[in-house]
């Protein structure tokens, strides 16, 4: 909910589904209908670090940095609609997100 909540904040609109307006898959594991789909697509595919790493910075960072890896059970993914992250730094990060800096 948080990572939602900073993302609409940044101008970017969480999907509920995979289609031709998703532009990133943010997700911390690499597997899932959700990350092939992305990858098929050729859609970046990040970790929430991304987000909070870029939103820290004022600027989307290169995604290659932030490929997921294997994660914890139970961590599920976001489908986004933005190219950029555009200037971040109207949207500061909250006390969780500032410890991924």
């Amino acid at each position: 909910a948080r990572l939602q909540r900073l993302l609409e904040s940044l101008g970017a609109r969480v999907l509920s589904s995979f289609g031709r307006k998703c532009t990133h898959l943010v997700t911390p594991r690499p597997e899932g209908a959700k990350y092939g789909k992305a990858l098929e697509l050729g859609r970046p595919v990040v970790t929430p670090a991304w987000v909070f790493e870029s939103c820290h910075r004022g600027r989307a960072l290169p995604v290659q940095a932030f490929a997921p890896r294997e994660a914890p059970l139970g961590a599920a993914g976001l489908l986004v609609e933005g190219t950029t992250l555009g200037d971040t730094r109207a949207a500061p990060p909250g006390p969780e997100e500032s410890r991924h800096a």
